[in-house]
């Protein structure tokens, strides 16, 4: 959603200001594409963080139960 609207709104405005079509196009495809991997990445990193986290949450959660009751581990 980021990426378009922002490809949109360069490319226009860059029409306005220039008047040149093939040359505001290349603008709008461009910038279209920049945010649109820039967003990707920001939301990558933040979701390959809260993976990461769960993981490891979910692995302190095994050990705790682990230890609360020994007699049951092969249940696992």
């Amino acid at each position: 959603m980021y990426g378009i609207s922002s490809g949109i709104a360069l490319g226009f405005g860059h029409f306005i200001f220039t008047s040149r079509v093939k040359r505001s196009t290349d603008v709008a495809v461009l910038t279209f594409g920049v945010t649109t991997m820039a967003y990707w990445m920001y939301c990558r990193y933040h979701w390959t963080k809260k993976y990461f986290m769960s993981q490891k949450m979910q692995a302190s959660l095994h050990e705790l139960m682990l230890k609360e009751n020994p007699t049951d581990s092969t249940d696992v």
